[in-house]
């Protein structure tokens, strides 16, 4: 346990005193449950020698404990024991759990009659010597400990109570074990006071404030209780939208292990994850939601049922009992895209705009224009239309703050501010730079709980560690006294010995948009390797794309009459770098991308060392989206376990495709030698690193014999969409597409759909199985119909087909 736990149970006694279950002189108190070659008591030791796979119970039963022994393990190969508690069953073989003591697993946790394997996590032995064995078992939660060292963290309640037995699995030599004992615990909330926990969260929100020296902000509230919080500069999101960040925020582990980073997507989470409020509720806490979950992922009912004793518009802190303890969200859609851009003016006049004073309206003509943005009328009015949902947002805010005064409650809770990701604006959310990851992020510690958080007694302070949406879970269980499961990735951001050299950040399919970018950022240096850099970062996206301003962005960009600058170009450009490196000290605003230029000593180091970063930690969070979503969802289907269950368990060879994907806008003739592979993503990669190689007609040659293999249908999409513009494969190519959108897997058919809808007039002929996905699909429930309905009927529309508008307006 961390040394804050410690110091609470030294002032808040938990545990009853230690029972010894061996006395160290007989074998008093244990039964064997078979025939065993040797079981005796030597020297204050427990010997036991067995030919047979047998259990020697006690008659001691507990049900929260906490247990200790030590061993010492034969030489011999093959050897196995454990230490069994929760046992139920009077002979023959228990039904219970087992700590595992072998070489294989040490510190694993078995279920006896109880599913097997639960958790094979190692922990590390001392060969020769006595290793320390340690199970802590309160309500359903169970973790082990080897020689110290955390190893497994589960939850697991089929069999909450039984008695303790230690095991010889028939194989090796004699085991020895001393010093063997447990003691009751008593549950952590009896004594213990916590600190109430509010978060309250705005949706697509940037930095844009006052108190981060925005110079158009209105936001007095927030101003003001940043000069109560530590104000953090540099916390970034896991991905530049929602329901991937959700799903980090819930979970603790990056949407890149879990596979949820492709946006809206339903995989299971790995076993064993839960959302994090449900230990909170465990620990007596009363937890509500309001309002969004967007979880992304096929467990969101359960997270949600798990998670919160209410999730509705009407949660609150207030439905809780006396004196219990509460975790509460408060969700603000005020800055949400759909309201900055999306929605009709004149909509955003009467739902939000309506809200404000006079005084408090943005005027267009002084806000002020991002280098990357023209300078036209209607941006002017659409950036002082964002600002305007600012200042609403921070109205909201400050209401949320003033019932939890009037509730007499400030001084009991710990508040944090922050946003899901960057701003909905063009060129912000969606991108792996600054202005779509950055966000703003504070946190209020009243004086009462500032021993929690070493530091928070400097009000008004600022903080430059480098902060990630995966700490956020461990944090608050911190917070609350409660240790972080194993299986989280992020440490408690608040806590003054935990630092982080690299924000890891990532982008995935968005809607019907399909992607795949990584990215490290640190103190100075933001690095990106887009895997697809023959499209760019403003892609047509149907949503986004009902906004003015991307509109008014578009057409400005083609007007042969205007030139764009250099910061316009990088985001209205069909293209990308494949690599993209930022001085963001000297280059806030991410424009000037230095891996295409000479660069200095400093700036090579910095890019190597990122680079050498983003592998490193790609490969340690066992990052799955080298997968096509497509051939995810098959391994998912076929083996029926988690993507990142099959990842841990080393089924699935990621360090290859990665290397494979790394070859794309590089050296692709290392690919070719896996050209017609078996494995089905890397053919994925291997044709996108020869379309995004130079022109080569041999290439293209290779990749038209490729088409139609249907155990790589998405390799096949993707050669299909290069070729298909060229007469003499178009013929093919094109039935490779239109084939394709009849594939039952739907992530595999909205990647046939997208890729005819950016042909656009050069697939004419796809028109007819168009029109049939999109009225299948256009009033059809559930977001794979939304997004082929979105990529469908954009194609129609571009070839003046008649289609249905979309209206995401509030219906009164």
């Amino acid at each position: 346990m961390r040394p804050f736990l410690l110091t609470v149970f030294a002032i808040f006694p938990l545990h009853a005193d230690w029972i010894e279950l061996f006395d160290g002189k007989s074998t008093n108190g244990w039964n064997p449950r078979a025939e065993v070659e040797q079981f005796e008591a030597i020297n204050g030791e427990l010997h036991l020698l067995s030919k047979t796979n047998v259990w020697v119970t006690s008659k001691i039963e507990m049900d929260d404990f906490e247990a200790e022994l030590e061993v010492f393990l034969p030489k011999e190969t093959g050897f196995n024991s454990g230490l069994a508690f929760r046992c139920s069953g009077a002979k023959g073989k228990p039904k219970g759990y087992q700590i595992e003591i072998d070489r294989k697993a040490p510190g694993g946790i078995y279920g006896i009659g109880l599913g097997g394997w639960l958790s094979k996590q190692k922990g590390i032995l001392k060969e020769g010597k006595w290793n320390h064995f340690r199970v802590i078992a309160q309500g359903n939660r169970i973790e082990t400990f080897v020689n110290g060292n955390p190893v497994a963290d589960i939850r697991e309640e089929k069999q909450l109570k039984g008695y303790f037995g230690i095991q010889h699995h028939g194989k090796g030599g004699v085991v020895k074990f001393r010093k063997i004992r447990a003691r009751k615990l008593e549950p952590k909330t009896s004594t213990l006071e916590q600190p109430n926990i509010l978060w309250i969260v705005a949706e697509d929100l940037s930095p844009a404030l006052g108190c981060y020296g925005h110079p158009d902000a209105r936001t007095p509230n927030l101003d003001a209780f940043a000069k109560e919080s530590i104000l953090f500069t540099h916390a970034f999101a896991a991905y530049p939208v929602c329901s991937p960040s959700r799903s980090c925020l819930i979970t603790g582990m990056y949407p890149s292990t879990t596979g949820t980073g492709q946006m809206r997507s339903a995989f299971p989470l790995p076993q064993g994850v839960t959302g994090f409020p449900k230990y909170l509720r465990e620990a007596g806490y009363h937890t509500t939601n309001n309002v969004k979950t967007d979880y992304n992922s096929a467990d969101a009912e359960r997270l949600t049922k798990t998670s919160w004793v209410e999730s509705s518009s009407k949660a609150h802190w207030r439905t809780r009992k006396k004196g219990q303890p509460f975790f509460a969200i408060f969700n603000d859609m005020t800055t949400h895209q759909s309201r900055t851009m999306v929605w009709p003016y004149s909509v955003f006049i009467k739902e939000i705009q309506a809200e404000l004073s006079p005084d408090e309206i943005h005027k267009p003509d002084k806000v002020r224009v991002p280098s990357y943005y023209p300078n036209t009328s209607l941006i002017r009015r659409e950036l002082a239309r964002f600002h305007d949902c600012v200042t609403v947002m921070d109205q909201n805010t400050g209401r949320i703050l003033a019932e939890l005064e009037k509730d007499g409650l400030t001084e009991d809770t710990i508040v944090f501010f922050y946003s899901d990701h960057g701003s909905g604006m063009p060129r912000h959310k969606r991108l792996l730079t600054d202005s779509g990851m950055r966000v703003p992020l504070m946190v209020r510690v009243p004086k009462k709980w500032q021993h929690l958080v070493p530091g928070s007694e400097n009000r008004s302070s600022k903080n430059n560690k480098l902060v990630s949406f995966v700490d956020f879970a461990p944090t608050v269980l911190a917070l609350c006294g409660i240790d972080a499961p194993a299986y989280m990735q992020g440490h408690n951001f608040l806590s003054q010995q935990n630092n982080r050299e690299w924000i890891y950040g990532a982008r995935d399919r968005v809607d019907e948009v399909f992607d795949c970018s990584r990215s490290v950022r640190n103190d100075r240096w933001l690095y990106i390797r887009n895997y697809h850099p023959f499209l760019g970062w403003n892609q047509p996206s149907v949503f986004s794309d009902l906004g003015e301003i991307r509109n008014e962005i578009t057409n400005y960009s083609l007007n042969t009459r205007t030139r764009l600058s250099s910061e316009q170009t990088h985001y209205i450009s069909p293209q990308r770098a494949p690599i993209e490196f930022y001085d963001c000290l000297a280059d806030p605003e991410n424009t000037r991308n230095l891996a295409l230029e000479k660069l200095s000593p400093t700036q090579q180091v910095s890019l190597e060392k990122a680079q050498r970063a983003l592998k490193r930690i790609r490969k340690k969070i066992r990052d799955v989206g080298c997968l096509p979503e497509g051939v995810m969802a098959d391994l998912v289907e076929k083996n029926r376990e988690s993507i990142a269950d099959l990842a841990r368990k080393g089924k699935l060879e990621l360090d290859q495709v990665w290397n494979v994907a790394d070859s794309v806008g590089g050296d692709s003739k290392s690919t070719l030698k896996f050209f017609g592979c078996n494995d089905p993503s890397i053919n994925f990669w291997v044709i996108n690193a020869l379309k995004a190689s130079s022109p080569n007609h041999k290439h293209k040659d290779d990749a038209f014999r490729y088409l139609g293999q249907t155990k790589s249908a998405e390799a096949s999409i993707e050669a299909a969409a290069w070729l298909a513009t060229e007469s003499r494969y178009s013929k093919k190519a094109m039935k490779v597409l239109i084939d394709e959108l009849e594939n039952s897997s739907w992530p595999v058919a909205l990647r046939a759909c997208r890729a005819i809808e950016l042909l656009g007039s050069q697939a004419k002929q796809a028109v007819p199985a168009m029109k049939k996905i999109y009225a299948l699909n256009r009033h059809k429930k559930g977001d794979a119909a939304l997004f082929l309905a979105f990529s469908s009927g954009a194609f129609l529309e571009k070839l003046n087909e008649k289609t249905e508008a979309w209206d995401f307006t509030p219906k009164r």
